[in-house]
């Protein structure tokens, strides 16, 4: 079996792009691989999304987009949670909210692409502050 492991910003238009490819690769294939998404979280991604959002003229911190990082890649883990299909659909569904309809993080925009990927409603707001998800971002490599 072939794994793959794909290092996505989470709020990147070109990493979605390459996350359907690979998506869609997978899909075409005759046999079986695996692959997984890992989002990154640094200090060179945290200031790229920092001055877009300046550029577009959204007051926001170096503090609040750190937290809202960190909020979609623990949502993201606790989707996980309910299986790797449905993790990166959820993980593919919030960006595509956030970087093409631009939407808002919030957590009606959450329960409600938790609702399209099929998750466990119940089982997922449980999850997304339990001390697992927490243990599992931390596990997460960081790329420089």
């Amino acid at each position: 079996m072939f794994e793959l492991f794909l290092f996505v910003d989470p709020l990147c238009k070109k990493c979605m792009k390459a996350e359907n490819i690979v998506t869609n690769i997978s899909n075409d294939l005759d046999y079986k691989f695996k692959f997984q998404f890992i989002p990154m979280l640094n200090l060179r991604i945290i200031n790229k999304t920092l001055k877009k959002m300046e550029l577009k003229n959204e007051n926001v911190t170096i503090n609040k987009v750190q937290k809202l990082y960190y909020r979609i890649i623990l949502d993201y883990k606790a989707a996980l949670f309910q299986g790797m299909k449905r993790g990166r659909n959820f993980l593919m569904y919030l960006q595509e909210e956030l970087l093409f309809n631009n939407k808002q993080y919030s957590e009606e925009l959450i329960f409600s692409i938790a609702e399209k990927a099929k998750l466990d409603l119940e089982m997922f707001r449980e999850d997304r502050v339990s001390k697992l998800a927490k243990r599992e971002l931390k596990k997460r490599p960081v790329i420089g």
